[in-house]
Protein backbone atom coordinates (compact mmCIF):
# COMPACT_ATOMS: atom_id res chain seq x y z
CA UNK A 1 0.00 0.00 0.00
CA UNK A 2 1.44 3.32 -1.07
CA UNK A 3 0.85 6.36 1.14
CA UNK A 4 0.14 9.70 -0.43
CA UNK A 5 2.54 12.41 0.58
CA UNK A 6 1.06 15.85 0.92
CA UNK A 7 3.23 18.51 -0.63
CA UNK A 8 3.80 21.44 1.63
CA UNK A 9 4.26 24.87 0.14
CA UNK A 10 4.93 28.34 1.42
CA UNK A 11 4.37 31.69 -0.22
CA UNK A 12 7.86 32.60 -1.45
CA UNK A 13 6.76 36.11 -2.36
CA UNK A 14 5.46 36.76 1.17
CA UNK A 15 8.60 35.28 2.73
CA UNK A 16 10.72 37.50 0.49
CA UNK A 17 8.71 40.55 1.50
CA UNK A 18 9.30 39.73 5.18
CA UNK A 19 13.03 39.47 4.54
CA UNK A 20 13.08 42.77 2.63
CA UNK A 21 11.11 44.48 5.41
CA UNK A 22 13.59 43.46 8.09
CA UNK A 23 16.66 44.06 5.92
CA UNK A 24 15.58 47.63 5.22
CA UNK A 25 14.62 48.10 8.88
CA UNK A 26 18.21 47.28 9.87
CA UNK A 27 19.58 49.40 7.03
CA UNK A 28 21.46 46.50 5.45
CA UNK A 29 22.13 46.02 1.77
CA UNK A 30 21.40 42.76 -0.02
CA UNK A 31 25.14 42.28 -0.38
CA UNK A 32 25.68 42.63 3.39
CA UNK A 33 23.00 40.05 4.19
CA UNK A 34 24.32 37.68 1.54
CA UNK A 35 27.88 37.94 2.88
CA UNK A 36 26.78 37.41 6.49
CA UNK A 37 24.88 34.26 5.48
CA UNK A 38 27.42 32.88 3.01
CA UNK A 39 25.15 33.41 0.00
CA UNK A 40 25.65 35.09 -3.32
CA UNK A 41 24.01 38.48 -3.69
CA UNK A 42 22.02 37.20 -6.70
CA UNK A 43 20.66 34.22 -4.76
CA UNK A 44 19.61 36.42 -1.84
CA UNK A 45 18.04 38.92 -4.23
CA UNK A 46 16.09 36.08 -5.89
CA UNK A 47 14.86 34.95 -2.46
CA UNK A 48 13.66 38.46 -1.61
CA UNK A 49 11.83 38.73 -4.93
CA UNK A 50 10.23 35.33 -4.33
CA UNK A 51 11.60 33.90 -7.55
CA UNK A 52 13.29 30.97 -5.80
CA UNK A 53 12.94 28.97 -2.62
CA UNK A 54 15.42 28.47 0.19
CA UNK A 55 17.38 25.48 1.40
CA UNK A 56 17.09 24.48 5.04
CA UNK A 57 20.60 25.82 5.62
CA UNK A 58 19.60 29.19 4.18
CA UNK A 59 16.43 29.27 6.29
CA UNK A 60 18.47 28.62 9.41
CA UNK A 61 21.11 31.19 8.51
CA UNK A 62 18.59 33.94 7.74
CA UNK A 63 16.50 33.16 10.82
CA UNK A 64 19.57 33.44 13.03
CA UNK A 65 20.73 36.66 11.37
CA UNK A 66 17.39 38.40 11.77
CA UNK A 67 16.60 36.79 15.11
CA UNK A 68 13.24 35.28 14.25
CA UNK A 69 11.89 31.76 13.95
CA UNK A 70 11.81 29.80 10.72
CA UNK A 71 8.03 29.59 11.14
CA UNK A 72 7.85 33.37 11.01
CA UNK A 73 10.10 33.51 7.97
CA UNK A 74 8.19 30.82 6.07
CA UNK A 75 4.61 31.35 7.20
CA UNK A 76 4.58 34.80 8.76
CA UNK A 77 3.36 33.47 12.08
CA UNK A 78 4.22 36.01 14.71
CA UNK A 79 4.52 35.18 18.35
CA UNK A 80 3.53 38.48 19.95
CA UNK A 81 4.64 42.09 20.25
CA UNK A 82 6.99 41.26 23.13
CA UNK A 83 8.71 38.72 20.89
CA UNK A 84 9.35 41.47 18.33
CA UNK A 85 11.01 43.61 20.99
CA UNK A 86 13.10 40.70 22.24
CA UNK A 87 14.11 39.82 18.68
CA UNK A 88 15.26 43.39 18.03
CA UNK A 89 17.35 43.41 21.21
CA UNK A 90 18.88 40.00 20.58
CA UNK A 91 19.58 40.71 16.94
CA UNK A 92 21.27 43.98 17.80
CA UNK A 93 23.38 42.37 20.51
CA UNK A 94 24.34 39.41 18.34
CA UNK A 95 26.09 41.73 15.89
CA UNK A 96 28.46 42.98 18.59
CA UNK A 97 31.62 41.46 19.97
CA UNK A 98 31.27 39.57 23.30
CA UNK A 99 32.95 42.45 25.13
CA UNK A 100 30.55 45.01 23.67
CA UNK A 101 27.62 42.72 24.43
CA UNK A 102 28.67 42.63 28.10
CA UNK A 103 29.03 46.41 28.13
CA UNK A 104 25.58 46.91 26.58
CA UNK A 105 23.99 44.55 29.08
CA UNK A 106 25.62 46.38 31.99
CA UNK A 107 24.36 49.70 30.63
CA UNK A 108 20.87 48.27 30.11
CA UNK A 109 20.70 46.99 33.69
CA UNK A 110 21.87 50.36 35.04
CA UNK A 111 19.27 52.13 32.93
CA UNK A 112 16.49 49.78 34.09
CA UNK A 113 17.53 50.28 37.72
CA UNK A 114 17.40 54.05 37.28
CA UNK A 115 13.93 53.88 35.71
CA UNK A 116 12.68 51.74 38.60
CA UNK A 117 14.03 54.19 41.18
CA UNK A 118 12.43 57.15 39.37
CA UNK A 119 9.09 55.34 39.13
CA UNK A 120 9.16 54.61 42.87
CA UNK A 121 9.68 58.32 43.60
CA UNK A 122 6.50 59.25 41.76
Amino acid sequence: MQMKREKLFYDRLEAGMRLRKWRTYYGWTRREVAERCGLTEKYYSDIERGSCGMSVETLISLSKLYGFTMDYLIYGEKEDEDSDKKRLLLSGLSRLSPEKQDYCLQMLFLFMERITVEEEKQ
